[in-house]
């Protein structure tokens, strides 16, 4: 019989940004890298119910070398994936990654049996190993770490590694943890700075994510990615200023949801919050009011999720200002903007979406749902200097449209994961 493994999948072009193509270096020296962000799926998440017709595809040993071949074919520079089970970083991604010329660093959550890595090609990179950044989101848990294949003294939390800002940070998570939040969701984010062998005075801050999954959990989406946001940008401005920073990942959110309009939108005031969004607040914050005990005498609907009457409105603006301070410090320093959001338009206007700020239409296309999840943001500092590495998005890798789709992913032959790949080239002028 046949023991050849299928590793066909569907390939998408890079697309070239009209706007951004001839964008002038002056002869000064630059980098062009591709960012990757992959959920690849977690072998241990895997039910039949929720991948009913998938077939032979859904093992491990199926999916693992066409995941191989993807990323080996789009080659990306810098790599960050979602859903990496635990036992195979060891046993499968170091080593392929290795052999297509990626370092990775892996991190976890104690309580999940799958993480999020960031790989980054070393010919390019050379990590630097202290001082790091981990952030747990859970309350008062910030000190507890499942990356147990670290060297010790590698992994150490960014308060130990970075007295001059320990007072300040341990402040302002004081200060964070008064925000309504779950208390236990086991999603954390990492980031990790990456110095250009070439240009060692510069490099690339980049932070990767998985956030909390629940339909009604947008606030807790939103304080858990204002937290990766807040913490991504001072850790870069204090030790590496003036580098690039990114963030990309599954934030588990779509472009009406809080997380993207509070990191994208420059949301001053609850008046900039658009109405819809407005709404998913309203839904969430009942939700958790209800989930942590805070209203647990009120009625709540059929599911018993969500109160029967809305949240009184002085509640819910005062939950929203919270969410709106949290992200302050973001706000003023950057522009924060989405590779796809901003520019997928100039390339595939058919499946880009004005009404979600121009993103295309899809990332994840389960049985069960389909929508985008999926980003790469760059942070443009709102003041620019002679010293700060300017980014352009010059290539961005094409979706599918919703005509070229069947049932729910992953699919022998078309794609290995329920989640496309996502990818970006950027275009970083060096100043030196």
């Amino acid at each position: 019989r046949n023991t050849m493994v299928n590793t066909q999948f569907i390939q998408r072009p890079l697309l070239t940004i009209p706007s951004n193509a001839s964008t002038s270096t002056n002869n000064a020296p630059c980098t062009n890298l591709k960012i990757m962000s992959y959920n690849v799926l977690a072998q241990c998440l895997v039910r039949r119910e929720l991948f009913p017709t998938n077939g032979a595809i859904m093992k491990w040993k199926a999916r693992a070398p066409v995941l191989q071949a993807e990323i080996q074919h789009y080659s990306p520079d810098i790599l960050v994936m979602q859903e990496i089970d635990e036992p195979q970083v060891t046993k499968y991604w170091t080593q392929i990654l290795k052999e297509i010329g990626l370092e990775m660093k892996f991190h976890r959550h104690r309580s999940k049996q799958h993480g999020v890595v960031i790989a980054y090609r070393s010919s390019i990179f050379e990590r630097v190993l202290s001082p790091t950044l981990e952030v747990y989101y859970d309350k008062k848990n910030s000190d507890v770490s499942g990356n147990e294949e670290n060297k010790a003294g590698e992994n150490l939390d960014v308060q130990q590694n970075d007295q001059q800002h320990a007072h300040e940070e341990l402040a302002e998570q004081d200060k964070e943890d008064t925000i309504l939040g779950l208390a236990d969701t086991g999603n954390t984010g990492f980031a990790v700075a990456l110095r250009y062998r070439d240009h060692p005075q510069e490099g690339v801050v980049i932070g990767t994510t998985h956030l909390y999954w629940h339909p009604h959990g947008s606030f807790e989406r939103a304080r858990q990615l204002g937290l990766l946001a807040r913490r991504t940008t001072s850790f870069a401005q204090t030790n590496f200023p003036n580098w690039s920073v990114f963030l990309a990942g599954d934030f588990n959110s779509s472009p009406e949801d809080i997380p993207y309009t509070m990191l994208t939108q420059d949301i001053k005031t609850v008046d900039d919050i658009r109405a819809d969004t407005l709404d998913i607040f309203r839904r969430s914050v009942g939700y958790l009011r209800i989930r942590i005990g805070l209203d647990s005498d009120i009625p709540t609907d059929e599911s018993g999720k969500l109160p029967r009457d809305p949240v009184p409105e002085d509640t819910l603006m005062a939950h929203v200002q919270e969410i709106i301070d949290l992200y302050r410090p973001v706000s003023d320093k950057y522009n924060v903007i989405s590779a796809y959001g901003k520019y997928y338009k100039e390339v595939d206007p058919e499946n880009s979406l004005e009404e979600f700020y121009g993103e295309p239409n899809f990332s994840n296309w389960a049985a069960k749902w389909k929508g985008l999840l999926d980003y790469i943001f760059y942070f443009q500092p709102k003041e620019i200097t002679a010293e700060t590495n300017k980014v352009d998005v010059i290539e961005l890798l094409k979706l599918p449209h919703p005509k070229d789709m069947g049932e729910g992913l992953p699919r022998e032959g078309e794609y290995p994961s329920d989640h496309l790949a996502i990818m970006a080239t950027v275009r970083i002028h060096h100043h030196g």
